[in-house]
Formats: structure tokens, C-alpha cells, sequence
């Protein structure tokens, strides 16, 4: 008896790494955030920036990863060509020099040429970090210069001024949500991203212990019938605060790029841990996808596995886990043991969650291997939210399949119009028909505007092609084509 209960312990542990190996589903969010300090180095080299932020990106593609989180913003400072806020001093030594190279555009043009998503990550309300002095003058003007006003200020009027962090603006005051939200609109229109990431979207640290933010513009407004027409309490008013900037800045996007996605990192619990976000920091998240103001948020769950499994937990609890990414404590890992992020992973994918996010890319340099090879080995598409459900793909056309030689099949179709607006699938399959999507096996996810692609193997397959719009929405699949023979002059198609 005690040599079976063996055996089956060793079956039941083998099938379980199996089967986390062998995650192979078709929609998944997989995302990196790739931190300024990533890819800025301490010699303020161009050339050695861009191999920094190429080499994250091209190790985020060979992952199969899909969503890369790029920070441009980190207090109240640009790493693009901003109209409202001065070029970070991180790229040139002095704030406001033009670095003669754009960050975000070099980012975008890469991730974009690799088939990655570039979400726009920004730091929303901190202003400045702390201990640094004051900003030097540049032009444009830094915000902390131009509106002192502006800054968050202690329960006895005495402005913010931490012993390490961020130094934040208040977001009670209308001002601080109309200047960054025109910051964001900046971006938006000048460049082509695919989301919108928001850091620090929420009062500081400690501020209940400080009285965080009694600024003269807040309070004025929250005893005023006009700025609290619902007499709401000062936590209420001050969540509302953000709710506000949350549905203005959304609106905004939506308005302008409907097809751009927002989101959010948050606190890693909502209510149930001392460090929560709904009362320590006053951001409610939960409230933001009930209303439909962001597609998907990233808690920050960044703690080992049993604490881990009860944010998850807490978060499943209350809302659709379609729409929670959580991020994982990459940089935690050779504190923790790598085994910690991959049950982590795991217990992610096994209660329905649609997406992870690693922080940070630099994090990852030791174990892009590991990834590639054991952790991620399929690849997957973005999911899709409500907003793309009505939205149009076009159909595949003069879609023709070619073995050129003995190891390699050449796949080519017509760019439909706009085609630089469309991703394409590759799925193949050792069957002449396929009664649905799990028949079939993806084998390559091209990037946007390409219209052929070369599978590298000896063996016979049959191929079909589907395309996705920006809203990662698929059409139907192409009927089942199998190569020509080399010698052959037509082609076979297989319904």
C-alpha cells in the first residue's frame, strides 16, 4: 500500500509540472515594465541607452512576452518631447536639455517593429523626489517652480516634504488634474502608443498619519457646497478626488484614440492588508473597471507565494479576474528563490487570471532563458475588451503556403488595406480540418503591416492565417492550406 501511495504521489507531481509547462492559452497578457532607471546610464550616453532599451525589448519578444510597459514620465519630468514639461535630467545631466534623441519615439518604433505593444507608463501625481533641492530653471518651466500652490501639504499647511520618495502634487485641486491630464493628451496625439500606464495614481504615503492633502485649495473646496455637493466625508472626498481625474483623463483618450488601453498599477490589496489602497491611499480601482474608465489594472502584488495567494485572492473576490494583471516581484527574486515567481505564475493561470506583469526588465537579464524555454512557451494574444467588440477586421486575401526548400515553409497573404494597422496569426495543424481553435496550434504572432512568414521545420503541416486589429480583436480563421511541393505548380487547399 505504502509503495502505491508512492507511486501516485509521483504521478500526481509529475502531471502538475506538466501541466505547468504546458500552458498554452491563446489570450494572455504578458507585460514588462520597463523602469527609467532600466534603460538611462550613468554616463548619459545616447547609443548605450537605445542598446539598453532595444536589448529589454528584444529579450521581451523571444519570451513571447506582448505589453511592455515604457516610463516616460517620472516627476513631473520628460523622457520625449514634451510641450508642457521640461526633458528629464536623467538623460543629459542638466533638466530641460534636449538629448538630441526621443526615448519614446526610438521605444515605439522598435517594440512596434519586434510585434510588441508599447503602453506609455507615467508617474502621475509625484512632482519631485525628495531631497534633491528644488528643480533647476528650464524651459519649459518645472511645475514645482510654477505652482508651489500646487504641492501636497501636511495637516497643518506645511508642504510635503518627505524623508525619502516622491515629493507629490495634490489631486484635490483642479488645476493638478487638468495639467496632467494635458500632459497625457500631449502624448497621446503625437504619438502612436497602445496604452496609457498610471503610477502613483493615488494620495501619498502616510497620509493618514500626515493629513495628506490639507493643501488651502482642497480644504477651501471640500467645505464648500460647490466642491462637495454631496457632503462626503474627507477619505470619500479625497477617493472621489482621483475618481474624478480618473474619468476625466479616460474620457479624454477614448475621445481621441478610442483603441488606446488604460491602466493602472495599484496597491496589491484592495481593503484587507494594513498597506491597502482603498484607505491608506485612497484609490479605488475597483470603481475605476465598474465604470469602465480602465480596461485592466496591475496590482502591485509584490509578496511571497502565501501572502500573494491572499491578494489574489481578495481581488477574485470582488470583481471579473479578466481584467487584473498582477504584477510579480521580479526583483525579488534572488532574495526569494526564483521558484516563488514561478508558483506565483502559476497560481496566477490557475484561477482564471488573463495576464502577469514582471517588474523590472532589468530584473530579468538572468533568467530570459529560463522564460523562454520552460515558463512562456506559447505564444498568445493581448486579450480584447468591450470597446472592440463591434470593430472591424478584414478578411484574409491571396493567402498562398510554399515549401522553398526542406526546411522551411514560406507563408505570404495581402496586407488589406491599412495594413499597418493589423497584427496576423500563424496556426498550424497535422490535420486537413479543424473543428475549432484549440485543433490548431500558434506557432507565430507577426508584427503589425507584415505579410509573409518562413516556419522552420522538415515536417508537413497545414497552415491558416487570421488577423487582429489594434483592439487585439481576431477575425475568423483562413481555411487550411498545406505547402506546394517545391516542383509543384498549384496549390492544394484543404477546407
Amino acid at each position: 500500500m505504502k509503495k502505491l501511495n508512492v507511486i501516485f504521489i509521483i504521478i500526481l507531481l509529475i502531471t502538475q509540472i506538466a501541466c505547468r509547462d504546458d500552458y498554452r492559452k491563446l489570450r494572455e497578457a504578458r507585460a514588462i515594465w520597463i523602469s527609467r532607471f532600466d534603460y538611462v546610464s550613468p554616463d548619459k550616453n545616447p547609443e548605450r541607452m537605445k542598446s539598453l532599451i532595444l536589448n529589454y525589448l528584444r529579450n521581451a519578444r523571444n519570451s513571447k512576452m506582448n505589453i511592455v510597459f515604457f516610463q516616460v514620465r517620472g516627476n513631473a519630468d520628460a523622457f520625449y518631447n514634451s510641450s508642457y514639461e521640461p526633458w528629464s535630467k536623467m538623460l543629459t545631466g542638466t533638466l530641460g536639455k534636449d538629448p538630441d534623441w526621443d526615448p519614446l519615439q526610438f521605444a515605439i518604433d522598435a517594440a512596434h517593429n519586434l510585434g510588441l505593444e508599447l503602453h506609455v507608463w507615467i508617474n502621475t501625481f509625484p512632482v519631485w523626489r525628495a531631497k534633491e533641492g528644488l528643480p533647476e530653471e528650464s524651459n519649459p518651466r518645472h511645475i514645482m517652480l510654477e505652482h508651489p500652490d500646487w504641492i501636497v501639504c501636511d495637516k497643518d499647511g506645511g508642504k510635503m516634504n518627505p524623508e525619502e520618495g516622491y515629493i507629490c502634487l495634490s489631486p484635490g485641486i483642479p488645476e493638478v488634474k487638468s495639467h496632467i491630464c494635458r500632459v497625457v493628451m500631449d502624448i497621446v496625439r503625437k504619438y502612436d502608443v497602445d496604452g496609457v500606464h498610471f503610477d502613483y495614481i493615488r494620495y501619498p504615503e502616510e497620509s493618514k498619519k500626515f493629513g495628506y492633502s490639507s493643501d488651502e485649495i482642497s480644504r477651501k473646496r471640500f467645505n464648500s457646497a460647490e466642491g462637495n455637493p454631496q457632503n462626503l466625508s474627507w477619505e470619500d472626498w479625497q477617493r472621489n478626488e482621483i475618481n474624478t481625474f480618473v474619468s476625466m483623463v479616460s474620457d479624454s483618450i477614448k475621445s481621441y484614440k478610442p483603441y488606446v488601453k488604460i491602466s493602472a498599477a495599484v496597491i496589491g490589496s484592495y481593503k484587507k492588508n494594513r498597506w491597502n489602497a482603498y484607505d491608506e491611499v485612497f484609490q479605488d480601482p475597483i470603481q475605476w473597471l465598474n465604470n469602465n474608465k480602465m480596461h485592466f489594472i496591475v496590482p502591485m502584488t509584490y509578496m511571497k507565494k502565501e501572502p500573494f495567494m491572499l491578494a489574489i485572492n481578495e481581488w477574485k473576490e470582488l470583481i471579473d479576474v479578466a481584467n487584473i494583471y498582477p504584477g510579480l516581484a521580479a526583483y525579488k527574486a534572488n532574495e526569494w528563490g526564483w521558484e516563488e515567481l514561478w508558483d506565483e505564475i502559476e497560481y496566477i493561470r490557475e484561477n482564471g487570471f488573463q495576464g502577469l506583469v514582471f517588474f523590472s526588465a532589468s530584473s530579468l537579464n538572468k533568467i530570459w532563458k529560463e522564460l523562454i524555454n520552460d515558463k512562456i512557451v506559447n505564444w498568445a494574444n493581448i486579450p480584447y475588451f468591450q470597446d472592440g467588440v463591434n470593430t472591424f477586421t478584414p478578411s484574409i486575401k491571396n493567402f498562398k503556403v510554399e515549401r522553398i526548400d526542406e526546411d522551411k515553409v514560406k507563408i505570404e497573404w495581402d496586407l488589406p488595406e491599412n495594413g499597418n494597422e493589423y497584427y496576423f496569426n500563424i496556426y498550424r495543424t497535422k490535420r486537413s480540418r479543424f473543428s475549432n481553435i484549440d485543433d490548431l496550434e500558434l506557432v507565430f504572432i507577426t508584427p503589425r503591416g507584415v505579410s509573409n512568414f518562413v516556419d522552420n521545420t522538415q515536417e508537413d503541416f497545414y497552415y491558416a492565417i487570421s488577423v487582429l486589429n489594434r483592439y487585439n480583436k481576431e477575425s475568423e480563421i483562413s481555411k487550411l492550406k498545406n505547402p506546394i511541393n517545391v516542383k509543384s505548380i498549384s496549390y492544394l487547399e484543404k477546407k
